[in-house]
């Protein structure tokens, strides 16, 4: 999303603009797993709202790296000197890119990934066992 960069009168609140997407997805998150926690839902529901919020942690875990070009990189770089902040913005274009080669490629990566995403899931209150069958539904053809 574009940020005018002018509005923003201070380096926390940019650092808080940054921030807002990566904890909106985790506070969604944990709205799901409350949702499936306190109501009683039919099996497939509950198996794809658990689904649902495990990609919203997931989404939260990946956009609070602190990589160029995401959110979690945006929250420190206001408090950068010029000269990381020169290479940030020469690495910004390719960094996602490279990270999301580098997930998909190098299984340890992926992982590291999954299993920092798995354990916030479980840290939230989420039923790992409802989410991995979310999985096993979504992705039938395995």
């Amino acid at each position: 999303m574009w940020i005018n960069p002018g509005a923003l009168r201070s380096r926390g609140v940019e650092s808080a603009v940054s921030l807002a997407g990566p904890l909106t997805n985790l506070a969604i998150g944990v709205a799901l797993v409350a949702t499936v926690a306190t109501d009683a839902l039919p099996t497939g529901l509950a198996t794809g709202l658990s689904y649902l919020a495990l990609v919203q942690v997931l989404a939260f875990v990946i956009n609070i790296l602190a990589v160029p070009g995401l959110d979690g990189f945006g929250a420190m770089e206001p408090y950068l000197s010029s000269q990381p902040h020169r290479f940030a913005a020469a690495v910004r274009p390719f960094a996602p890119m490279a990270l999301f080669a580098i997930i998909i490629s190098v299984p340890v990566a992926a992982a590291a990934l999954f299993g920092i995403t798995r354990a916030v899931f479980g840290a939230i209150g989420g039923d790992l066992g409802a989410a991995d069958a979310g999985v096993s539904e979504f992705l039938f053809w395995r």
